[in-house]
């Protein structure tokens, strides 16, 4: 299995604004773009499980998150890993990991690689408060914020029912 992996593109700015390419390695299949308008912002923790499960490569194009992982396998599973991306800089995370991110500034954009196509039936949200360390990373930069976040989210299940099952 691969592990997390942070990284950084090189990132041309001009007059006209930002210019980030980004080398694609691997069977990528599908390229994601997340436009948030509003800081804090909360999206995750998404993963795809069974014959779907994705590895993503995550680069953040404009703005700056808190990008979050928590292993869902093995010896290492609920162990959280904890990222602050700014513009150019991003993240591969394997398969078998749960993701998810909270953007720091308004206009914040994300795009990411996975090499597996989304699959509702295969989607699993786990809910950001029911991982204590992604519920005390999530609100220590909340602050007195509100969080945008969406109904899908707001009632994904707790991580402990994952497990179980």
């Amino acid at each position: 299995m691969k592990t997390p992996k942070k990284f950084t593109q090189p990132v041309y700015k001009d007059n006209r604004g930002s210019f980030v390419p980004i080398k694609l390695e691997d069977n990528w299949v599908q390229s994601n773009l997340s436009i948030n308008d509003n800081p804090y912002t909360w999206r995750g923790l998404h993963f795809q499980v069974g014959p779907r499960r994705q590895s993503k490569y995550i680069t953040v194009i404009k703005g700056r998150i808190i990008d979050v992982i928590v292993c869902l396998t093995g010896d290492n599973i609920g162990e959280v890993e904890v990222y602050e991306l700014k513009e150019g800089e991003g993240l591969y995370v394997p398969k078998n990991y749960a993701h998810g991110f909270l953007t720091l500034e308004s206009g914040t954009i994300v795009s990411y690689f996975v090499d597996e196509i989304y699959s509702k039936e295969h989607e699993v949200s786990v809910h950001w408060m029911s991982v204590p360390e992604v519920k005390s990373v999530v609100e220590s930069h909340l602050g007195n914020n509100q969080l945008v976040i969406s109904d899908k989210d707001n009632v994904a299940i707790e991580f402990n029912e994952y497990i179980q099952k």
